[in-house]
Parts: structure tokens; sequence; C-alpha cells
């Protein structure tokens, strides 16, 4: 074989890889389904959004596109005792309130996702994922600039969409268990004071008279 159709041969040989390649790169997009739109629309919204503690009503109604119905019912609920904490707080004390990103498992939040392993089966499904946040406060290759972690998304099917249902954390935490914790914590340490009733006359005591003049 000459060495003109050596090179002849490799370029063909590359060509045909590189054709390959990408209809296996074009393929793996074409797959991408409902449930990872379901999972990439709920991560573009909170990494999109600089939220602490619990949305604000601006974020809170675009979760309602992404949310099950059971976690905007607890978000709801979260909200109305962090109102009754912040009123039952004594004026020198600070009241409980949720903080931090609670929407990932991370309290300064995620700068980017990547999606792995999805498991569906019937009106339930889930998704690996793991999350990026970037400190940029710190130089290039410092240990605390980054930090990577994994989670797990679950989503179930609701009304003719997928939903996300919950979000499993690192550390066997999770977005439902967060907000039933801090419900039950409120119930038991946000207790406003009992409105005092008047009390009524003794009974058998008549009231004064008036006096005629």
């Amino acid at each position: 074989m000459s060495r003109g159709q050596g090179g002849a041969r490799r370029l063909l040989l590359d060509l045909t890889l590189g054709l390959a390649l990408g209809l296996l790169l074009s393929g793996a997009r074409a797959e991408t389904g409902p449930v990872e739109t379901a999972a990439r629309n709920y991560y573009q919204l909170i990494l999109g959004s600089a939220s602490f503690g619990l949305p604000e009503p601006a974020l809170r109604k675009k979760l309602e596109g992404v949310l099950s119905r059971d976690l905007l019912t607890l978000l709801d609920q979260a909200a109305r005792m962090e109102q009754q904490c912040i009123r039952a707080a004594a004026k020198d004390e600070k009241p409980s309130v949720l903080e931090g990103n609670i929407f990932v498992g991370n309290y300064e939040g995620a700068s980017e996702v990547a999606y792995g392993q999805k498991r569906e089966m019937g009106h339930e499904a889930s998704m690996e994922v793991d999350l990026v946040y970037l400190d940029t406060r710190y130089p290039r290759a410092h240990p605390y600039r980054t930090l990577v972690w994994h989670e797990r998304l679950r989503l179930g099917r609701q009304e003719g969409q997928w939903r996300v249902v919950d979000v499993d954390f690192a550390d066997q935490n999770s977005l439902r268990k967060t907000l039933l914790s801090y419900l039950e914590e409120g119930r038991r340490d946000c207790a406003l004071p009992a409105t005092p009733v008047p009390a009524a006359p003794a009974a058998g005591k008549a009231a004064p008279a008036a006096r005629n003049r």
C-alpha cells in the first residue's frame, strides 16, 4: 500500500468516525423526553434565581409549572408559618425563618447542573444529578473555590405532565423534609399568645341600677 493510499484510508476512517459520533450525539439529544424536560425546567428556575429561604411571589408563581401540588401546598404553609414566627418573636429575638437556598443541597445554591441516569416507572420517575457551586471569591485551583455534590430529583405525573415531588439531598435530607421540619418546629416554638377574653359578670350578681336624679 502506498503512502497516499494509507493517508486516504485514514482520512476516510476519520470522516466515518466523525459522522458516526455526530449521529450518536444527535440521537442522544433527540432522546430528551418529558422527564428530562421537567428536570431541566426545575433547575433553570432555581439556578436562574437568587432565591434564599422561601421563594418570593414571582418565583413562587413560576414554580407552579414545575412543582407538585403537595410541594406547593407545603411552601404556602411554610410561608404562613414564617409570618407567624416573625409576629411571635420578641423584639430582641431573631425569628425562626428558613435561610439559604432550600431547593438544592447547598446553603449558597448552585452554579450549574449535570444530568445523569433517569429511571421511569409508570407515573413515577427519578433523575440523578450532579451540581456545582463556584465561589469566585477564591482563585482558580483553590480547594474552597468549587463544591460538587450529588442529588436525586423525584418526579410524578400530575395533570398530564411531569412535576417535581421531592429533591433528595446528599445529607439524607430533602426539600419535602425541610418544609415539614420547619412546620413542626414552628407549631412548637412560634405559638402566638392567646387574646385575653373579658371576664363575664359573676352569676347571681345584678348590675348596679342607675340612679334617678
